[in-house]
């Protein structure tokens, strides 16, 4: 939604960003630094970068499947086959 509004408000790049954070500076709103100057905010990132990509969905990751299988419903019990209870009574 950060995007959607920025760039409603004309805002679409980092550069744009920095001159509104230095207006905050200029008028005693926001303090800075002896080192801080505006060029400090060209290009670091994209706004995709900044507010779409990190708000995407994900692929179901090994982790996700395995939650999914725990909460699938129990499995049935294997019932021993006739073959595997005789042989195990010979074996006795």
């Amino acid at each position: 939604m950060a995007k959607t509004v920025l760039n409603d408000w004309g805002i679409e790049n980092c550069g744009q960003v920095g001159e509104i954070v230095f207006h905050l500076v200029q008028h005693g709103i926001l303090g800075k630094s002896e080192t801080d100057r505006p060029d400090d905010f060209q290009e670091i990132w994209t706004f995709t970068e900044a507010f779409v990509t990190p708000f995407q969905p994900q692929k179901a990751t090994f982790a996700v499947r395995k939650i999914r299988r725990e909460l699938s419903p129990t499995p049935r019990i294997r019932r021993k086959r006739k073959s595997d209870s005789a042989s195990s009574s010979k074996k006795s």
